[in-house]
């Protein structure tokens, strides 16, 4: 496993918070007897900081590199942290909100997140999926080690794509290490590829209730079209306290 320093920043991270991400074409992903999957691969496994693991759990379907690239502005690559450490976001306090309610709202305000951008939204509702990633560790097997719900839903135009995720990592079924959701759209490319366009991301850590929720929104993009995509969620799932 990489040291736990943020794949997009640099910003050290605590491995106790169990921020990282699984992303696609791992070589050892296997079956557990419930049929679900089992994360093997450390190198399909990165860190994420508090501010890009929302926007990161939207590209689970994509590899750790492509992932990674596309959260980056699509440069590729891996520049050294002076060249995106500091790079400007936004964090906004919202109303805690479970993983998947939020993920509702994103939902509810994509067709004017989509014409912020000049966008026409897909069909709603959007095809949703869901999977479970176990963990196993400490010699503890399916189904007695950690493991990772997430659920996505996916849309797809002549002119974008939007992915809408949401995913809850568990210890066990009473105690919950964190949750997350995320919205991403990006534009087609004309010589192929997309081009990342908007990315909102929540994260929460252990509420000591057994119940995930999160509490606030990051924007790692900035800009008007952005604050306006930002504003259209925070009016509908209520504002935070917090600076």
């Amino acid at each position: 496993m990489r040291p736990p320093y943020c794949e997009i920043c640099d910003v050290e991270v605590d491995p106790s918070d169990d921020v990282s991400v699984a992303f696609a074409s791992s070589p050892s992903e296997a079956s557990s007897p419930e049929g679900a999957a089992i994360v093997g691969g450390d190198d399909d496994r990165g860190w994420f900081c508090a501010e890009h693991v929302g926007a990161a759990r939207a590209l689970t379907d994509r590899s750790l590199a492509d992932a990674v690239t596309v959260l980056r502005g699509g440069t590729g690559g891996d520049p050294p942290a002076s060249e995106h450490a500091d790079r400007p976001h936004r964090r906004v306090p919202i109303a805690p909100i479970g993983p998947g309610a939020l993920s509702d709202a994103f939902e509810l305000c994509l067709p004017e997140i989509c014409r912020l951008f000049d966008f026409d939204p897909p069909p709603l509702p959007l095809p949703q999926s869901a999977r479970r990633r176990w963990s196993p560790m400490d010699g503890c097997q399916p189904p007695w080690c950690p493991y990772v719900d997430e659920w996505w839903r996916e849309g797809i135009t002549e002119e974008m794509r939007v992915r809408i995720s949401s995913s809850a990592s568990h210890w066990n079924d009473d105690d919950v290490a964190n949750c997350s959701a995320g919205l991403a759209i990006w534009r087609h490319r004309r010589a192929g590829g997309e081009e990342l366009v908007c990315s909102l991301g929540a994260y929460g850590a252990d509420t000591g209730t057994g119940r995930p929720f999160v509490d606030t929104l990051s924007l790692s993009r900035l800009g008007p079209r952005h604050d306006a995509a930002l504003a259209l969620v925070v009016d509908l799932v209520g504002p935070g306290e917090g600076p």
